[in-house]
């Protein structure tokens, strides 16, 4: 290991761990198994240093995407650790035509190729170059939302899962992984499943949330696929960290927009949980929530928080926290609830943002009363 270390073995080690990629052999794969969890400055990692050098971008690279072609297990395994190189190398990668033939190891069916090849695939979804190839590619992102939904085994769909998540910070894929039936009820699937941590239940957050923000026609699907009852189950959860909790509120904030997905939150008892969780920790994704429910539920939301005692001393916690897009929106329900409480002005949604605006020329609220009342005592 230590003659290994020096900058010409670490040349020469990384140019044979390229130059044999193609040899399905069980010596072969005892050596490169430790590639994938040695350190920085190990062997493995001079697979990518040699590859950084002027010249050997074209051969490493062409023969990895060449090889791959050829479809084995230990080809895919191979791929890992280098895939997981620099920006620079995963680009020329991706020039190469890795992206392509990787797609076609996922077809194989084979658990254990299915697994690395996606994770391949995660690593090249980070950058540029690599999305557009991967969203570009004949049914690329088709064939990464079937692997979230029928992968073989949960390490596969963590990977799709991560792969949508850094696919989804492009507007355009938003919208083309959204018209895929499967997709949002298969993040859900890892948000819920007991199988999954709190690292891949973020990540399919994170993504379900991106799709919200770049896609207005995914709240509607969102709903039907009922992520409502999903998050707020996270929430209530003493089983996940802080962290998916918070991302968790955010997404119901997006959702509480919009009237359909206000009204699924205040059924299921989202306001009275979130005026708790506000009273134990100051969050600002909580206080958005909240807004947004007040502003689309007009009167009786706002009227419902003036009764809470704590809510007002929540929300000033709020603003001495120094938070400046919190703080003004902890000041702007501060105000809606004062002017309730002291009758100075009545609060009403914009005409047209609402629910207020009538469809048929009825009263929403006399519509929906009944069943608004029932949530708000949830």
């Amino acid at each position: 290991m230590t003659r290994a270390s020096s900058p010409g073995e670490h040349n020469r080690v990384a140019g044979r761990l390229a130059g044999e990629l193609g040899r399905d052999t069980s010596q072969l794969a005892r050596r490169a198994r430790p590639t994938t969890v040695s350190p920085v400055d190990s062997p493995a990692s001079s697979a990518v240093t040699r590859a950084s050098l002027p010249g050997e971008h074209d051969r490493v690279t062409g023969r990895l995407a060449g090889e791959l072609d050829r479809g084995t297990d230990q080809l895919a395994r191979l791929a890992r650790p280098i895939l997981r190189g620099s920006f620079r190398t995963r680009s020329r990668l991706v020039e190469a035509g890795v992206v392509e033939s990787l797609m076609k190891l996922l077809r194989l069916g084979d658990r254990t190729i299915q697994e690395n090849t996606m994770a391949a695939i995660l690593n090249l979804s980070k950058g540029i170059a690599g999305k557009v190839r991967i969203g570009g590619s004949g049914g690329g992102l088709e064939m990464i939302v079937e692997v979230l939904n029928e992968g073989a085994r949960a390490e596969s769909r963590k990977h799709a899962a991560a792969a949508i998540f850094y696919l989804s910070s492009l507007g355009d894929y938003c919208r083309l992984i959204g018209e895929i039936p499967s997709s949002i009820p298969g993040l859900l699937r890892i948000v819920k499943g007991c199988d999954y941590g709190d690292s891949a239940k973020r990540n399919a957050l994170i993504a379900i949330r991106n799709l919200l923000i770049r896609q207005s026609y995914n709240n509607w699907r969102v709903l039907v696929a009922g992520a409502v009852s999903v998050l707020l189950d996270l929430v209530r959860s003493g089983e996940v960290g802080d962290g998916v909790k918070a991302n968790s509120i955010a997404i119901l904030a997006k959702i509480a927009e919009y009237p359909d997905g206000m009204i699924s939150v205040l059924r299921r008892g989202g306001l009275k949980l979130t005026v708790k969780i506000l009273s134990l920790s100051t969050k600002q994704h909580c206080v958005v929530l909240l807004l947004n429910l007040c502003v689309n539920g007009g009167s009786d939301v706002v009227g419902a928080l003036a009764k809470d005692p704590s809510i007002v001393g929540s929300l000033y916690m709020v603003l001495s926290n120094g938070d400046c897009g919190g703080g003004r929106k902890a000041s702007a329900l501060i105000k809606i609830i004062h002017e309730f409480q002291v009758g100075m002005a009545k609060f009403e949604p914009v005409r047209g943002s609402g629910p207020f605006e009538l469809a048929a020329g009825r009263d929403w609220l006399l519509r929906f009363r009944s069943e608004f009342l029932a949530g708000l005592a949830g």
